[in-house]
């Protein structure tokens, strides 16, 4: 996905699952990946070179010479940019709940005007 089709401000986060995913890592690991994470959510297209997610994470050379490790096949390279599978997947269920939500307010919303209109 290259591009926002709707403006999604949060996402699903489940603790157990990422605890699974984290356990045994380094705390500076942990921090990065959900730095990451975050910044996937507002740009799925995340740099390839390590050096620039590092910025993005915020991790010192020293720090991020321990979480890299652990996070290089979280973001695997997907032509020109990495991307953490699983967060694409939950972006397109949430994608899909919020166009459903959507055609349902304009159905309910459709109605109400119809009636407020004096239609029946």
């Amino acid at each position: 996905m290259s591009e926002h089709p709707v403006n999604l401000p949060w996402y699903s986060w489940y603790p157990g699952d990422h605890l699974r995913r984290t356990r045994g890592w380094p705390s500076v690991a942990k921090g990065a990946f959900r730095e990451l994470l975050d910044a996937q959510w507002d740009n799925p297209n995340l740099p390839i070179d390590d050096e620039r997610l590092r910025v993005i994470a915020g991790a010192t050379p020293e720090e991020w010479a321990v979480a890299w490790p652990f996070l290089e096949p979280e973001f695997p390279v997907d032509g020109d940019r990495r991307q953490h599978y699983p967060l694409e997947i939950l972006r397109g269920d949430s994608i899909r709940r919020h166009e459903a939500q959507r055609r349902g307010a304009a159905k309910t919303n459709a109605k109400r005007w119809k009636r407020d209109s004096g239609g029946t």
